[in-house]
């Protein structure tokens, strides 16, 4: 959980790119971690293989987006939404059937 909050944190706050090997491994470092054998363990089967599975339990629980919550059956995806999550949490529903009328209605502009 540390790590995964670290690298959440590097990402989302300080931009850094964890698509580059060189900055990820600066990213691990400098949270403490031992860069060289976490990147090293990235190329086993074990490893590829837990994300594979991983990679389809999300596409499988329809997640878009990330960070992903789910709260009774409904998903939030992206950083924006945690005041939604938040909101839902202490009893907010959304009224689905308003939200049919409004998304029926005319497009006011059109391009």
């Amino acid at each position: 959980m540390k790590l995964t909050r670290h690298l959440l944190a590097a990402i989302w706050r300080e931009g850094a790119d964890v698509g580059d090997p060189t900055s990820l491994h600066g990213v691990l470092a400098d949270g403490g971690f031992d860069a060289d054998d976490l990147l090293a363990a990235t190329g086993t089967e074990e490893i590829k293989l837990r994300l594979r599975d991983a990679t389809q339990a999300a596409i499988d629980a329809s997640v878009f987006g990330v960070p992903t919550f789910r709260l009774h059956d409904e998903l939030f995806w992206g950083a924006d939404r945690v005041d939604t999550v938040i909101w839902a949490l202490h009893g907010g529903t959304i009224d689905n059937g308003f939200c049919a009328t409004v998304l029926a209605r005319p497009a006011f502009a059109k391009r």
